[in-house]
């Protein structure tokens, strides 16, 4: 039973990567199910935060909201509140709160997460510094995108992150550059860009492939490239359809 629930999280995790979004869901179901009637907590867990980022893919916020919600509660019934796996809950959620402008309830989401990862390695609160950045952005708070952007930037030295990770941060870098119309940094960031030729960006099938795209659609629009954000913006919809 444990080496099916294996497989199938492996499973799942590998359909989301290939845009296969229904298959994926179904995969992570059933292994949520399997690891419940084992007991296998942690992955519970993890079966409910995937199911909720795939649900955040194909658009469907209140539904990764509501797995959100399962997840917690799971966590919190078993005294699992401060598992690391934890702050994933609370950083995603975070993001859906973002995404709904209830930008108070993001901020307590992610400051959550970050209390989590106290005492761990600093290279982990990526993420949540994203988070914590878009939502002083939006709030228009100059002085303290600055000092959180610095902090990304700081943390994104001499560190090998996920794809994922890199271009979330790539996205609210772009994001903030082009708030202050710093078209230099934009410049310098486009010279050493993911390239978009390679193997796992070639065909942008998942989340983090199409994020990577379109931060540089973002980036040439920014610059005034608007016919080749266009070019690139129309060959990823293709394939996300």
């Amino acid at each position: 039973h444990r080496a099916r629930i294996k497989a199938l999280t492996i499973l799942g995790e590998t359909g989301f990567c290939h845009g296969q979004l229904a298959e994926a869901k179904s995969r992570m179901e059933e292994a949520e199910q399997l690891a419940r009637n084992l007991g296998t907590t942690q992955t519970v867990i993890w079966a409910l935060c995937q199911q909720s980022e795939i649900s955040i893919a194909q658009g469907y916020l209140q539904r990764a909201y509501n797995l959100q919600d399962k997840a917690l509660q799971y966590a919190q019934e078993r005294q699992l509140e401060e598992l690391p796996l934890t702050e994933f809950i609370y950083r995603i959620r975070s993001q859906v709160l973002w995404e709904w402008y209830r930008l108070d309830g993001a901020e307590q989401a992610c400051h959550r997460g970050l209390q989590i990862l106290n005492g761990r390695d600093e290279h982990l609160k990526l993420q949540c510094l994203i988070l914590q950045a878009k939502i002083a952005q939006s709030r228009g708070q100059k002085e303290r995108s600055q000092q959180l952007i610095e902090q990304i930037q700081k943390l994104l030295q001499g560190q090998d992150y996920h794809s994922d990770w890199l271009a979330n941060a790539h996205a609210t870098l772009l994001s903030y550059w082009d708030s202050c119309g710093d078209h230099q940094a934009i410049e310098a960031w486009l010279a050493d860009a993911p390239d978009l030729a390679e193997p796992d960006l070639a065909t942008p099938t998942n989340h983090f492939a199409q994020c990577h795209a379109r931060n540089r659609a973002r980036a040439y629009t920014s610059l005034g490239r608007c016919r080749q954000a266009i070019e690139l913006l129309n060959r990823i919809q293709q394939e996300a359809v």
